[in-house]
């Protein structure tokens, strides 16, 4: 197992990269049911999925709205998740992504 203050070291060096993709994600903006926003955020998702995993996603229609599936030769793992939201279209101009020191804000946090 990797030392902690090794792990710790490679989060730092990737930290810009890291807030970077987190800005990215909560700026683009998931109201539900809203197709062309949700395309718009699957969009980025399967670009970094396909990055990540060196294969593009499955894109999934179900009731009109996209879902996205990296399926596995050997499935020992589930990660589930969505990216709607339940914040309207716009709601970014008025809470936008802002890094404070090592505290991260935007749409989603109260």
């Amino acid at each position: 197992m990797e030392h902690p203050l090794r792990l710790l070291d490679a989060a730092e060096k990737l930290r810009t990269d890291m807030v970077d993709r987190l800005d990215a994600l909560v700026s683009c903006e998931s109201p539900p049911g809203s197709l062309p926003h949700l395309e718009s955020c699957a969009d980025l998702l399967a670009h970094w999925g396909e990055q990540v995993l060196g294969r593009p996603a499955r894109r999934i229609v179900v009731d009109g709205l996209p879902h996205l599936l990296w399926p596995a030769a050997d499935q020992r793992v589930l990660l589930l998740g969505h990216f709607d939201t339940v914040f309207p279209a716009g709601t970014i101009r008025s809470r936008p992504f802002t890094v404070r020191g090592d505290v991260a804000t935007g749409i989603g946090r109260v």
